[in-house]
């Protein structure tokens, strides 16, 4: 296991030079999570990635036989996302039906929840865009390239692609600020505990954080049980087991300055 460990880290100093010496085996568990299903996308905020960098590297997993299954680039602006191309279109649409949305447009007093009429707009554009994305074949690779438009919510859109069961929404008609700042909020967090010792970052550090989260504490009652509901229907499905050992659900209440999105 040591030496498959050594060649993920020689393709991605081979891709992205010296930048990948750092955090190189959290960017491994990030890929692996894709590619075994455990998360359907993953935001890729290492090392300030292009897209075209990133088509690069996974066509050299595919060569080297690191990877399982097909993984994708979605490029939404500047931000790339992997995506596991068997399972992203199917487990969105499962999902997208069951998201809460919460409002928080800047002249709220306090953060509330939308139906779904405010966000229908950001879900079709999506949908309709996920729609066209086609896959990838075992010789050419391409970005699917998604533009920020003044019709996506931000929030919104990246919540939904990121797979969370709450998602923020805000009116841009209003304004780009939010109601977050001087409001309390829980934060959740799915974290892992890996099976693979090799991949930990010290002997300190056993775990890896899947997804993370936030909501509104004054939401608190509200939102918990969707969260812990969404959080056991996911844990059921066992993919995670292919790299951790244990999975749990972390909540805790955070006191921001200020939250930008």
């Amino acid at each position: 296991m040591q030496q498959d460990i050594q060649v993920w880290k020689n393709a991605l100093v081979r891709i992205f030079g010296k930048r990948a010496k750092n955090s190189w085996k959290s960017a491994v568990l990030d890929f692996k999570m894709v590619d075994h299903g455990i998360k359907m996308t993953c935001l890729f905020d290492r090392w300030l990635v292009c897209a075209k960098e990133m088509i690069d590297f996974v066509t050299s997993l595919h060569n080297q036989g690191l990877i399982k299954n097909p993984i994708g680039v979605l490029a939404v602006g500047v931000d790339v996302i992997i995506y596991n191309e068997k399972s992203f279109q199917h487990t969105f649409s499962v999902n997208i039906s069951s998201v809460l949305f919460v409002d928080i447009t800047s002249t709220l007093k306090q953060p509330t929840l939308i139906n779904e009429g405010k966000v229908l707009k950001t879900k079709e554009v999506l949908i309709e865009f996920l729609s066209k994305v086609c896959p990838n074949d075992d010789r050419t690779m391409s970005v699917n390239n998604m533009e920020i438009s003044e019709e996506l919510n931000v929030p919104t859109l990246f919540g939904l692609l990121l797979g969370y069961p709450i998602v923020y929404w805000y009116d841009r008609s209003v304004g780009e600020d939010n109601c977050l700042t001087s409001h309390s909020l829980t934060l959740f967090q799915v974290k892992g505990y890996l099976s693979n010792k090799d991949l930990t970052k010290d002997s300190s550090e056993q775990s890896h954080v899947i997804f993370s989260f936030s909501a509104p504490q004054n939401l608190f009652h509200l939102l918990t049980l969707k969260v812990r509901d969404w959080f056991f229907q996911w844990k059921e499905c066992n993919h995670w087991q292919e790299v951790f050992c244990e999975v749990i659900l972390k909540i805790e209440t955070v006191n921001p300055q200020a939250v930008c999105l």
